[in-house]
């Protein structure tokens, strides 16, 4: 990525823990900033731009995992970072007696309750 932004969509700060795989190896690391298009990961393994990754964002004790698939879209080594790119909207089941709700709005509202815990 070159110096100037080319982000269509503005990120959040938003450490999640997140689960990584790519092809048979799966891990654990955390994301450093999420928007509804994509997200910033800590590089806790090699990667490799053009990779296709699955991530499951912990969404808390008792809900399962927002899984989304992936394509590595930058790598800075110096930084141990990693962008990706969603490829489609995340898919979680969701508990009949929550209101609809976009992921993304999931998503934060899981992390501001796993904060309060």
């Amino acid at each position: 990525m070159s110096g100037a932004e080319q982000r269509k969509a503005v990120r959040q700060a938003g450490r999640f823990e997140v689960q990584v795989r790519e092809k048979l190896a799966t891990w654990a690391t955390s994301t450093e900033d999420v928007s509804h298009r994509g997200c910033r990961i800590a590089m806790t393994r090699p990667l490799r731009p053009g990779a296709l990754v699955e991530l499951a964002f912990d969404m808390g004790s008792q809900a399962e995992p927002l899984v989304v698939h992936g394509q590595v879209a930058w790598v800075r080594r110096a930084e141990r970072a990693a962008g990706v790119t969603f490829l489609s909207a995340p898919r979680q089941r969701r508990d009949p007696a929550e209101r609809p709700a976009p992921w993304f709005d999931r998503l934060h509202a899981a992390r501001g309750r796993r904060e309060r815990d």
